[in-house]
């Protein structure tokens, strides 16, 4: 048991465990995600002896000790994806995934772009392109091969 305040016992505390604080986490989290629900709970109970989540919830809310549990919920930021090409080949089995090796396809690049986009790109060897499977039907889906299940 400790004669210090609670706020200064648990500051000691994640200082000597190196243990980020709750402010510095949720501040992290937000600036990545957008919060649906944030709340403080009960956290150390289960680590107390003979003390109950009812009886830190009750020191919680007389004020003997901040709450330090953190409940948040949370959505990824929409991702806007805007096309600035489209990839062409005579390939009419796309739901098949084997013997793509031998397949020769060609970005073709929106005319909005013009054709100075492409300028000094034969000078390289390699291009990596992003591309999103928007056609994809959930049916192609499939584990790896060597993975029993579906993912």
């Amino acid at each position: 048991m400790s004669d210090q305040p609670w706020h200064t016992y648990l500051d000691a505390w994640a200082r000597r465990e190196r243990l980020h604080s709750g402010h510095a986490i949720i501040q992290a989290l937000q600036a990545r995600f957008h919060t649906r629900l944030l709340t403080q709970a009960p956290y150390f109970f289960t680590d107390l002896h003979l003390t109950s989540e009812a009886d830190e919830q009750a020191a919680a809310d007389s004020g003997e000790i901040q709450a330090t549990g953190i409940r948040y919920v949370a959505t990824k930021p929409a991702i806007d994806v805007i096309p600035i090409g489209t990839v062409r080949n005579g390939r009419s089995d796309t739901g098949n995934s084997d013997h793509w090796g031998d397949v020769e396809s060609t970005i073709l690049v929106e005319p909005r772009f013009g054709d100075h986009c492409l300028t000094g790109l034969a000078d390289f060897s390699h291009v990596e392109v992003v591309f999103f499977l928007d056609r994809l039907m959930a049916e192609y889906f499939s584990a790896p091969r060597g993975v029993s299940e579906r993912l």
